[in-house]
């Protein structure tokens, strides 16, 4: 039985660590090393961790200062010992096979990475292809798994620890939007057999102080680099064409729809002017308008194209000023029954 090293980036996690950690130990899959690496957390994280480090011998504590969970997932990688490497963010759990299963299906079938589903609140994710894969037609399915968000996490994932060393395969340090999705295309590239299970094995806990849920300044430049780097490695690899280009473009299109979103964000320090002025810049840019075709995802988005083609700034900024004052409304409503009920 190999081992496997499971790394947990650690940062002020304290109210689920716990329930985290507890999923790990219990892995039915018993030959494992777990590195629990605390990112200068301010509350009892770092402490919790001590205490599991105490209580199992397979568990070590690495405490460094706050550098975000690229820098802490590197540190992981660098301190495990394991033939197989696994990532568990602190907040999430794993379901007790999981372990198993991912090896059992790469040593089966002598694959480089397996993948597998995941659930997120009530949402289940799972490939919609399974079975092993070689390279070449691996890489026919990088935008369907993009799309389907099976591809960018680490987390659904089993990887072997040397191919990663050997390859000198690390997360992007100074990227704070994409890095994850990165790592797996440069360990992608450095593969040559893939296994994709259709079992949800892993729990994703949304939190709401998430990436996804603030406000974040330049999203749409930050979108546009990652857009470029996925591009650019599928047309390395004789990959950008077909389905390859519908589902990117799409990912793309819904992604210029965040951007837009996030200026009218609740945590947003823009004005209604640079809001409009904002709109204007996005809805002219080259690579925006050649994405037209593909704003059809949804109805916000068709809207969304719509504006576009007419350069309507004034209707689009009309449209998500009324979501957001209906969202807000909303939001308060809940509040308030939720005063009411503990009355």
């Amino acid at each position: 039985m190999k081992k496997v090293s499971i790394v947990v980036p650690v940062y002020n996690a304290a109210a689920y660590l716990e329930t985290c950690i507890t999923s790990i130990l219990k892995q039915t899959y018993k030959n494992i090393e777990v590195i629990l690496v605390n990112d200068g957390s301010t509350d009892k994280s770092g402490e919790i961790c001590d205490q599991y480090a105490k209580i199992d011998p397979r568990i070590t504590a690495i405490h460094q200062q706050n550098a975000g969970p690229a820098a802490a997932r590197n540190k992981g990688i660098e301190k495990a010992s394991g033939t197989y490497l696994q990532f568990v963010d602190a907040d999430d759990w794993m379901k007790q096979t999981m372990t198993n299963d991912l090896v059992t299906a790469l040593e089966n079938h002598e694959a480089d990475l397996v993948i597998c589903g995941y659930e997120s609140g009530k949402q289940i994710y799972v490939p919609s292809i399974t079975g092993f894969f070689d390279k070449d037609v691996f890489l026919n399915y990088i935008g369907l798994l993009y799309k389907q968000i099976i591809l960018p996490s680490p987390c659904n994932k089993m990887y072997r620890l040397e191919r990663l060393k050997n390859n000198e395969i690390r997360f992007h340090e100074n990227h704070s939007y994409g890095e994850d999705l990165l790592f797996n295309l440069h360990y992608i590239e450095n593969s040559m057999s893939f296994y994709l299970l259709p079992k949800n094995l892993y729990g994703y806990r949304q939190n709401s102080d998430s990436l996804t849920n603030s406000y974040m300044e330049n999203m749409f430049e930050k979108q546009e680099k990652l857009y470029s780097k996925v591009k650019s490695f599928l047309e390395k690899n004789n990959r950008w064409s077909g389905e390859n280009i519908t589902h990117i473009e799409t990912i793309f299109a819904n992604g210029m729809i965040h951007a837009v979103t996030n200026l009218f964000h609740q945590g947003s320090p823009l004005s209604m002017k640079d809001q409009k002025r904002q709109l204007k810049i996005l809805f002219n840019h080259s690579r925006v308008i050649k994405q037209i075709p593909y704003f059809n995802d949804s109805i916000q988005a068709k809207i969304v194209g719509f504006f576009i083609r007419k350069k309507a700034y004034r209707n689009a900024l009309l449209f998500f000023k009324i979501k957001e004052f209906m969202r807000n409304k909303c939001r308060r409503v809940f509040l308030l029954l939720q005063r009411m009920n503990k009355r």
